[in-house]
């Protein structure tokens, strides 16, 4: 596949330090995460107003949640609702397992989504991680391919 000993050793390097980078990246102590319709002081802090997303440091994770509820207003009539909120976790008794946990109740649903990037409770995001090992093995076949 490689022609001599010294590509393959070469290569293997390539691999190695793609692969510490993104542990060293992926593994932080603290994350940075947004935070949006919730209260903040008392005063509400919705996603979509002229002050946006309020970014927040020393989370422990990130959590993006879907709530539906259904209201009973007259016999008959029903109105449903749907809200969504960006939190930071800084309590480790509330964190779970990356992804999405559905839970349903009587008068409705919530999805929470736990994350562990940076910002990763955002509506649109690149995983970093990814980019980064995407980056690392092209650097690696380009250099292997001028050698």
């Amino acid at each position: 596949m490689f022609g001599s000993k010294m590509e393959r050793n070469f290569i293997n390097r390539m691999w190695g330090i793609c692969v510490l980078l993104g542990v060293l990246v992926s593994q932080t102590n603290a994350l940075s995460c947004y935070q949006c319709n919730i209260f903040i002081r008392g005063s509400p802090w919705p996603c979509d107003s002229e002050r946006g997303m309020k970014e927040v440091s020393g989370c422990h994770a990130c959590l993006k949640t879907f709530t539906r509820t259904y209201l009973h207003n007259t016999f008959h009539d029903q109105l449903r609702t749907s809200y969504e909120s960006r939190l930071c976790v800084k309590s480790k008794e509330y964190m779970k397992e990356a992804g999405c946990h559905p839970h349903e109740t009587g008068s409705g649903y919530m999805k929470r989504c736990f994350c562990y990037d940076d910002f990763c409770n955002s509506s649109s995001r690149v995983h970093f991680t990814l980019v980064l090992s995407g980056v690392c093995m092209s650097v690696a076949v380009f250099l292997k391919r001028i050698m």
